[in-house]
C-alpha cells in the first residue's frame, strides 16, 4: 500500500461523510444533540484509526468495500442516529442510498491504487481482471447519481442536493482520463479529485436546502 493511499485513507475521509450526517439530521428533524454527536464523531474516528492496522494487508476488493462501507455508511449513519435516535429500517437503508457517493468515491480511490500499483500498459489488452475493474471503476459513479436520486425522492434529502449533477462533466472527464491511461500517479489521483468533486456539491446542496427548509 502506497504512502498516498495510506494519507488518504484515514481521518480526512470521514469529515464531509459526517457533515452529510449532521445536515439530514437538521432537515428531517431539526435537531442536533451535541452530546452524542461527539461521542459519535469519537467513535468515527476509531474507526478509521483502525484501518491503519488493516493497510498491511494485501489489496481485496472486498476489504475495500468494507473499508468505503464503514467510512462512507457507518459514518453517515452514526452522526445522523446520533441526533436523531432513529434506527428504523426505512432510515437505514435511506442513509445507505445518501452516503452512496462517499462510500463509491472511497472505494474507488482504493481500487485506482491497486489498479496503478499492480497492473501496466501490457495488462490493458490482455487482462480481463482489469478490463472488470476498470469498468467497475466508471459504473460506480452512475449508480452513484441514482442513489441520490432516490434519496431525495424518498424525503430523505433536500431537491437542492441534485446539485451535485454539476459534477457529472468532471468526474467523467476524470474517469476517461483513468481509464485510458491508470498506471501512472497523475490518473491516480484522479480518484481522489472525483471524491472532492462529488461530496463538496452535494454538501453544499444539502445545506442550501437546511437554510431554505428554515426560511420558511
Amino acid at each position: 500500500m502506497s504512502l498516498w493511499t495510506k494519507k488518504y485513507l484515514e481521518s480526512e475521509l470521514v469529515i464531509l461523510p459526517m457533515t452529510i450526517g449532521l445536515l439530514i439530521t437538521r432537515y428531517n428533524f431539526a435537531k442536533i444533540d451535541v452530546v452524542w454527536t461527539a461521542a459519535a464523531v469519537i467513535l468515527i474516528l476509531f474507526f478509521s484509526a483502525v484501518y491503519r492496522f488493516f493497510v498491511k494487508f494485501t489489496f481485496s476488493q472486498f476489504k475495500a468495500l468494507a473499508y468505503a462501507l464503514v467510512i462512507g455508511y457507518l459514518t453517515t449513519f452514526l452522526t445522523f442516529f446520533a441526533s436523531s435516535h432513529n434506527v428504523s429500517l426505512q432510515y437505514v437503508l435511506l442513509i445507505l442510498l445518501a452516503s452512496f457517493p462517499a462510500a463509491i468515491s472511497i472505494f474507488n480511490i482504493k481500487l485506482a491504487a491497486d489498479i496503478s500499483l499492480n497492473h501496466d500498459h501490457r495488462d490493458l489488452l490482455q487482462s480481463k481482471g482489469l478490463k472488470r475493474e476498470l469498468i467497475l471503476f466508471s459504473s460506480d459513479y452512475v449508480v452513484m447519481f441514482f442513489a441520490v436520486a432516490a434519496a431525495v425522492m424518498a424525503g430523505l434529502l433536500p431537491w437542492t442536493a441534485f446539485l451535485i449533477l454539476v459534477s457529472v462533466g468532471p468526474i467523467f472527464n476524470n474517469v476517461l482520463k483513468f481509464i485510458t491511461k491508470p498506471f501512472i500517479k497523475e490518473t491516480r489521483a484522479l480518484a481522489l479529485q472525483n471524491y472532492w468533486l462529488t461530496l463538496i456539491p452535494l454538501t453544499i446542496g444539502i445545506f442550501l436546502g437546511v437554510f431554505l427548509k428554515n426560511k420558511r
